[in-house]
């Protein structure tokens, strides 16, 4: 596991979770937790019989720092939530891993046939992403500002 991690969290991610991490401290007087151990691997599990994927390694390095996390409206979900929400649009999207949302606008998800991380609007999905990033630190990186409250883009 040591080796996902060092693979799959490169320094910026590692950042930007620390300051959500800070403000968790600072407004609630909590920390972010790792996912546990027993939901990353059902969520492994599920994926792997229920989509026949891998989770990317990157989803999985993210889950070693928190077990999902969110503010302002903007969200990365946990082991747990990826697969009961992935669960809810599965029948109609199932190469997709729902990963977070931001209000009722974007959901962030993890195209397994792509193999990137794509905005979709809630509620019109078939209309193909909004925008496409080549990796999870790309996603991190426009999410985290929205947590914090910084101006940012939804999309």
């Amino acid at each position: 596991m040591q080796q996902t991690r060092n693979r799959a969290n490169d320094e910026l991610v590692v950042d930007l979770i620390a300051q959500v991490g800070e403000r968790y401290r600072t407004y609630w007087g909590q920390e972010l937790v790792p996912a546990s151990t027993g939901e990353v691997e059902t969520a492994v599990t599920w994926v792997r019989e229920d989509l026949g994927a891998e989770v990317p390694a990157a989803l999985l390095g993210f889950w070693q720092l928190t077990d999902g996390c969110g503010m302002n409206g903007a969200n990365l979900y946990g082991p747990a939530e990826m697969v009961e929400t992935t669960g809810l649009y599965v029948a109609d999207y199932p190469r997709y891993l729902m990963v977070g949302d931001y209000e009722d606008g974007p959901l962030y998800v993890y195209d397994l046939d792509a193999r990137d991380w794509q905005t979709l609007e809630q509620g019109d999905l078939d209309a193909g992403p909004r925008a496409t990033r080549p990796r999870f630190r790309d996603l991190v990186a426009v999410l985290v500002p929205l947590m914090l409250g910084e101006a940012g883009e939804g999309w």
